[in-house]
Parts: structure tokens; C-alpha cells; sequence
């Protein structure tokens, strides 16, 4: 069943992710929506595990880092269904702002394929 909240939008944006453990990898953020979105990532990750993660914002002076904390809520056949522990936080914002269409993706996001393009 799912419980998600707002429009799922499809993303495809490399992430560092950070387990609480100490332990981390990278991966990739598929989908977003207000209330959480599906992660693809090797590492392996137990329900209800809070994981961090974070992505670089070009500036016009250098980068910031942007950073996600979400719950792992199910795992998926790729990957984990995540929820934000902030609903809608800003930083999805500022993502999105990269991925619309016709913007230019910075490093680290690529823009979503269309498909049959």
C-alpha cells in the first residue's frame, strides 16, 4: 500500500549515503516526493534505519552540500523506499530546482531521461 504524500517525481541524482553506524557508499536518488522517495544504493539497509544523505549544490562561488535524513521504510526490487523525517524538507526544494525542466544539471545530477528519447 503506498503512503505517499504529494506528486512522485522522477530524479536521478548521485548520492553519498551515511548509516548511522559509521558505514557508507554511494547511490542514487530515483524518485522524490514531498513525503519520501526510492534510494538504489548497495549498502545493505535494515527497515526503520535512519540513513543521510547528501549531494553537492553548485554555487556560483563553489559548491554546498545539501543533506537528507530519511528512514528506510521497505525494500524495493532495486533499491529502498525512504521517508523524509522532515515532510517536504527544503533541500528537496532545492533539488528540484536542478532537475526541472530545462535547467542545466549540475555536477553530481543528471537530468531525467525521457523515455523513448
Amino acid at each position: 500500500m503506498e503512503h505517499r504524500c504529494g506528486y512522485r517525481r522522477s530524479i536521478n541524482v548521485k548520492v553519498r549515503v551515511c548509516k548511522r553506524d559509521g558505514l557508507s557508499g554511494f547511490g542514487r536518488l530515483c524518485e522524490a516526493s514531498a513525503s519520501g522517495g526510492r534510494l538504489v544504493c548497495g549498502l545493505p539497509l535494515a527497515s526503520h534505519a535512519v540513513v543521510i544523505l547528501t549531494f553537492q549544490e553548485p554555487l556560483a562561488q563553489g559548491r554546498r552540500r545539501v543533506r537528507l535524513e530519511a528512514e528506510v521504510i521497505r525494500p524495493t526490487g532495486d533499491g529502498y523506499g525512504i521517508e523524509w523525517m522532515q515532510f517536504a524538507p527544503s533541500a528537496l526544494r532545492t533539488l528540484y530546482q536542478y532537475v526541472g525542466p530545462g535547467t542545466a544539471a549540475p555536477v553530481g545530477i543528471e537530468q531525467p531521461r525521457l523515455v523513448g528519447s
